[in-house]
């Protein structure tokens, strides 16, 4: 995968990783990767969190916020 935006890789590989975590053997697990980029810089992959820690009337009133109604 090529990028020369590092905000707009980490997205992709971030819903490439969400995406694709369901068929892990641990649904949803994934662990970090450090990638090495060209220029010798390094990151750790994916920075997203996969899950949310919300209770029933929180997400309803986030739904509520997207129009979704009960």
């Amino acid at each position: 995968m090529y990028s020369n935006w590092l905000d707009q890789h980490k997205i992709v590989l971030n819903t490439m990783v969400s995406i694709l975590s369901v068929y892990c053997e641990r649904k949803f697990g994934v662990g970090p990767v450090e990638v090495i980029c060209s220029n010798g810089e390094s990151c750790v992959f994916p920075t997203c969190r996969i899950g949310v820690s919300v209770d029933a009337s929180q997400v309803t009133s986030l739904l509520t916020k997207m129009q979704l109604r009960e």
